[in-house]
Parts: C-alpha cells; sequence; structure tokens
C-alpha cells in the first residue's frame, strides 16, 4: 500500500496515474453543480493532487 502513495518506480507512478484520473474525472463531473466556492476548492485538491503526480514523474 505504501507503495502505492509513494512509488519507487516508474510502474508505480503509472498504476497512480491509472486510478486517478478517472476519479479526478467523476469528481469534476459530479462536483459541476455544487456551489462555486466548494467547487473551487475541490478542484482546488485535485489540481494540487495533479501537480504533486507531475512532480513525482520528474524524478
Amino acid at each position: 500500500m505504501l507503495d502505492l502513495l509513494q512509488p519507487r518506480t516508474d510502474a508505480g507512478v503509472n498504476v497512480q496515474w491509472a486510478v486517478m484520473t478517472p476519479a479526478w474525472a467523476l469528481i469534476v463531473w459530479r462536483t459541476w453543480s455544487i456551489r462555486r466556492e466548494v467547487r473551487l476548492l475541490i478542484w482546488g485538491v485535485i489540481s494540487l493532487n495533479l501537480a504533486w503526480f507531475l512532480i513525482r514523474m520528474a524524478h
């Protein structure tokens, strides 16, 4: 489980992308109709998660 959170290999990073990409799309779709402030907060958390993944890919 820890290897999925902080993978040491490119395969682990690919698994993270494979799991989270549909999750991000689902979250964006489900939050489209809620209040703007809450939606922006959730999308901001998704953006931080995406940035973390992109930094992990640059190792």
